[in-house]
């Protein structure tokens, strides 16, 4: 390891320290949430595969820089050093443990923020000005998590629209440059997917929350509060997906979206007895979001 402490001349450690502030295995969900984008819109016959593959790039890009952002932001307020970590909160503690340098934290992950509005850019100059409402907003909202909506309880309903439902809408678009109905419909439980994925996580991490100056649901309406709302959430989710399969524009196959949401048996009941949100139950949820949202891309994929 170097003086600093950051690296060893190999620049392994430094290399692991990238991967941990991208948050590497949350990487799983913009590769779904596009895959059911680019579903839905072959689905209504339209599908490109080099714009389905930009896309994909550019989310996983984003995705890795707000984590990165995250953390350095994190580090910065100190909510990093009074969290207990678990698989799915806690941040990364690559900063704290020296396996990265904060800044180069951030600039990793302003360089894949650039990288990925190289490829919005791109997608501009191919379907003109239509495009740039759906990248300012997405930017906005994703960018500003950290350290706007976040601060201000409305970080849920950002993490919900800006890595669940953009996502969705934003691939189906650079399809054809529109937006089918059944895209529109697929971002919904998406939404709500991920506004309950960042709401579950938020728990262990209450007391660094509050101290780093964030203010969220939990905050807001206290822990028993936000646990009934997450099982509305759960109720919101389920309900979209039978209304758009029975009523359309789903295929009546996607009811069977709904065997995911057996994962749900645990968090729910947690939820509902007001019991502690364990490990165990985060990782019910996330596997109820990856589950749903796989299975809602392959009821929607058609050959034409």
């Amino acid at each position: 390891m170097s003086a600093n402490g950051y690296s060893d001349a190999s620049g392994h450690l430094n290399a692991r320290g990238y991967l941990k502030v991208a948050r590497v295995p949350f990487l799983l969900l913009p590769v779904t949430l596009v895959l059911i984008g680019a579903s839905a819109s072959a689905y209504a016959g339209e599908f490109d595969l080099l714009h389905t593959s930009l896309a994909l790039v550019g989310m996983v890009l984003l995705t890795a820089s707000v984590n990165a952002i995250n953390e350095y932001s994190d580090w910065k307020k100190g909510i990093d050093e009074e969290t207990n970590p678990t698989k799915f909160s806690g941040g990364s503690k690559a900063i704290i443990n020296s396996e990265i340098e904060p800044r180069s934290a951030l600039v990793f992950g302003l360089i894949t923020l650039f990288v990925s509005f190289l490829i919005g850019v791109y997608f501009v100059y191919l379907y003109g000005w239509t495009m740039l409402p759906l990248i300012l907003v997405g930017g906005v909202l994703i960018v500003g998590y950290t350290d706007v909506f976040a601060r201000v309880g409305l970080g849920e309903i950002s993490a919900g629209l800006g890595l669940g439902a953009l996502p969705v809408v934003g691939t189906g678009f650079v399809q054809s440059g529109s937006v089918a109905p059944v895209v529109l419909a697929a971002s919904v439980p998406c939404l709500f997917m991920t506004f309950n994925l960042l709401l579950l996580n938020e728990f262990p991490d209450l007391k660094a929350d509050r101290l780093g100056g964030r203010t969220n649901i939990i905050t807001l309406t206290g822990e028993r509060v936000a646990k009934y709302v997450y099982v509305v959430f759960c109720l919101l989710c389920a309900s979209a997906v039978i209304l758009f399969s029975v009523l359309g524009p789903f295929p009546l196959r996607s009811l069977l979206v709904l065997a995911g949401f057996a994962l749900l048996y645990r968090p729910v009941v947690s939820c509902l007895r007001n019991e502690e949100i364990t490990e165990t139950v985060l990782g019910r949820n996330v596997g109820w979001i990856i589950v749903t949202n796989v299975l809602l891309a392959v009821s929607l994929f058609e050959v034409f």
